[in-house]
């Protein structure tokens, strides 16, 4: 890992361990195994994501309320080129993300990116 991977490395752990909650105690081990995701996503040009609308959310843990109010929703779905073809595949995807800033669709797609490492 050059200097500039590692300080890359270094922001994305402050972020993911900022914002990514986890297990009490275990919360590190989260933020690193999301930095590490999230730096071989990025490095990889064969995989890319795509936000798209969310066609039939399911929003029943939503009182009458919450429900009323507006919302967006989307799935987040990370797509992996064939290498023989070319062509974009599903690999992994995440759908019900109700109103994602921008931090939250970072960590899922950090998420995702672990998924599909894993």
């Amino acid at each position: 890992m050059n200097a500039n991977e590692h300080s890359h490395f270094r922001r994305a752990f402050r972020f993911f361990h900022e914002n990514a909650g986890g297990v009490v105690g275990e919360a590190a081990i989260g933020a690193y195994h999301l930095s590490q995701a999230e730096c071989w996503i990025q490095e990889d040009e064969d995989y890319r994501f795509h936000w798209t609308p969310d066609p039939d959310p399911d929003d029943t843990w939503m009182d009458d309320e919450e429900r009323a109010l507006p919302h967006e929703c989307y799935g987040c779905i990370l797509e992996k080129r064939d290498e023989d073809t070319g062509e974009w595949e599903h690999a992994q995807s995440l759908w019900g993300i109700f109103d994602p800033d921008d931090n939250y669709r970072r960590i899922v797609e950090a998420e995702l990116a672990l998924e599909e490492l894993s």
